[in-house]
């Protein structure tokens, strides 16, 4: 066996099946059938590129009364020894179809072709195979019932472990440094490319697994321009540069705007940047436990009005982070959710006007009497950039 590079140890794994088999006794189910990239990991270990291929997909089978199972071409073994905990390990040479013809064949084996199956069909889910063959496998088992299995997923991956934390603080204290190494570059003539190129790369020299999502938006006429990737546009004085920076360390993200000003800002301009660093920080300052994602919404939504400022909540103003860039919850007014230490969130109240677009967030772990903030603070003041 090749040498070992687990991302932890196995008695994470353990705790996370057990937790798994808990919930999954709750919901009624006999197994839990994975598909999809962040959940494999989560639960599987298996730590591998070779998501990029839609034609060799990888699976993770976690039963209520045997041993979890990973599904894999062959040429993915050795990696899965190298980095995963489950010692059941099966492989098949080919393309999907074999790999269904394997799975179902270990259904069989498992006594599952009358059980209860939990997938990923709901909330926040995708499958991480084609529709068409998930429809092969129910085919093939007929008397089986799969079932949606995201709240048995969430309820599972919502509250973060200590080693959890630990990979989420770094991703933050990688993203923090990026904007640092990428704002020294921020001049009349710079592009947005340009900063964009400097905020990956500082990423990954400082050990990340990959960069984050890196929107760069600047100058007016563009203020409104959210959720764009960056242009060639070049900066000019007074311009407002609005990055949305993010790192991904051990498969753990990081999210959190910044905002800064080639060479000038005006008295608006300064003032809408404070207004809205207070509100982000007091709404950040009310997260406890037992508080409803509801109510934390309100409160931003009454800090906004007494400020004079229009929110632009784009359906929430803040969300949950993890494997995944945005999780649940989602803090807004209509998700039930009630906050439990151990959660990882963002917030991010925004207002977009003519002369900017005024959003910072800052990425914390909810704990047991209140927040510890991953992301080095967004300054006080509107940072001016001077050539």
């Amino acid at each position: 066996m090749s040498e070992r590079f687990p991302e932890f140890d196995s008695a994470e794994f353990e705790s996370r099946w057990r937790k798994a088999r808990t919930l999954m006794a709750e919901a009624h189910l006999d197994a839990l059938f994975i598909t999809s990239a962040n959940n494999y990991r989560y639960l599987g270990g298996h730590v591998t590129p070779f998501w990029v291929s839609k034609s060799r997909p990888m699976f993770f089978l976690l039963p209520m009364r045997n041993d979890p199972i990973l599904f894999m071409t062959s040429n993915q073994v050795t990696a899965a020894e190298a980095t995963s905990w489950v010692r059941d390990i099966r492989s098949w040479e080919g393309f999907v179809k074999e790999g269904v013809d394997l799975v179902v064949g270990t259904m069989k084996e498992l006594g599952l072709t009358g059980g209860r199956i939990g997938a990923e069909l709901g909330h926040e889910q995708r499958l991480g195979f084609p529709v068409a063959d998930f429809l092969r496998l129910q085919a093939l088992l007929p008397e089986a019932k799969f079932v949606d299995a995201a709240e048995v997923i969430w309820k599972l991956r919502i509250i973060k472990s200590p080693a959890e934390i630990e990979y989420l603080r770094r991703s933050a204290e990688i993203a923090s440094q990026a904007f640092h190494d990428t704002f020294r570059l921020v001049r009349e003539g710079a592009k947005e490319r340009d900063l964009f190129a400097a905020f990956a790369s500082s990423t990954l020299l400082q050990g990340a697994e990959r960069p984050g999502y890196i929107p760069v938006m600047s100058g007016e006429g563009n203020y409104r321009r959210l959720a764009a990737g960056p242009s060639n546009r070049a900066l000019h004085r007074g311009d407002l540069v609005w990055m949305d920076g993010g790192a991904v360390y051990r498969g753990y993200w990081s999210d959190f705007a910044r905002m800064v000003s080639v060479g000038s800002a005006t008295d608006a301009q300064r003032q809408r940047y404070r207004t809205i660093r207070e509100i982000m920080h007091a709404a950040v300052q009310a997260v406890r436990p037992g508080v409803a994602m509801a109510d934390l919404t309100k409160l931003v939504m009454k800090l906004c009005e007494e400020a004079g400022v229009p929110l632009d909540a784009h359906s929430r103003v803040g969300h949950g982070i993890g494997l995944d860039i945005t999780e649940p919850p989602s803090i807004n007014l209509t998700d039930p959710t009630v906050i439990q230490a151990g959660m990882a969130l963002t917030m991010e109240p925004t207002s977009s006007t003519d002369f900017g677009f005024f959003q910072l967030e800052e990425n914390f772990i909810v704990t047991p009497d209140g927040t510890d903030v991953l992301t080095e603070r967004a300054p006080e003041e509107l940072p001016v950039m001077v050539s």
